[in-house]
């Protein structure tokens, strides 16, 4: 939510907070130099998502090489790939979809434990170069793992929402329907973005089932 204009914080401003808290040590301290590395990584990774998503591709670009610097020296396997996720997120912003979808492939270490905001942006990518059967199958795994530590930067629903395209371009309408009314259900009392969402997920489901969509009354703002 922190990354949408219309959440809670806008991108730039979540950007600005990312930036400061790798600025700081970890806790508790003292730490070895791997864990200082993971931790200044995984913030940095976080500040330049969101910038990716202000749309601002030069701190991206110095981020991206900023986490290649300090990923290499973390024991963490998992983070290493944290650059490629990044350098995908720049491809695709410069338009270069070949060699984004290139490193967002790259960027996966576990595709049920890992990042899952690596699974979404790969389906992402998958989806634009028509392999909507690629990008079920990685978000099916983000699915299967679990909720907590990597699988908590991106909400099951976004990924029910995502994966229900997926099979809608891959003609799995029963599928897709299913996973439509998921994201319908969960976002039907929230904010209004949400509910937006909501909305045009249930009619997506209503279109692949043939049925009519109940009528939901908003509420008042």
């Amino acid at each position: 939510d922190v990354l949408r204009e219309d959440g809670p914080l806008a991108p730039r401003e979540a950007a600005r907070i990312f930036d400061s808290l790798a600025a700081l040590p970890p806790n508790p301290t003292p730490t070895a130099p791997g864990s200082t590395a993971r931790h200044r990584s995984w913030f940095l990774t976080h500040a330049a998502t969101a910038w990716a998503a202000a749309g601002d591709t030069v701190r991206l670009a110095r981020l991206a090489d900023a986490v290649e610097g300090s990923a290499r020296l973390s024991a963490y396997g998992r983070d290493w790939r944290l650059p490629h996720y990044l350098r995908g997120l720049l491809w695709n912003a410069r338009g270069d979809r070949d060699r984004a979808l290139q490193e967002l492939e790259r960027s996966i270490w576990s595709p049920s434990d890992g990042y899952t905001r690596a699974n979404v942006e790969l389906a992402r990518a998958w989806l634009a170069a028509g392999r909507p059967r690629d990008a079920v199958s990685i978000l099916q795994a983000a699915l299967r793992g679990p909720i907590e530590a990597s699988n908590f930067y991106v909400t099951r629903t976004e990924i029910h929402e995502l994966l229900a395209r997926s099979f809608d371009a891959s003609g799995q309408p029963d599928s897709a329907a299913a996973h439509y009314g998921v994201v319908a259900r969960s976002w039907h009392d929230g904010d209004t973005p949400f509910r937006q969402r909501a909305a045009a997920a249930d009619a997506a489901r209503a279109r692949l089932t043939k049925t009519t969509p109940p009528r939901r009354i908003d509420r008042p703002s």
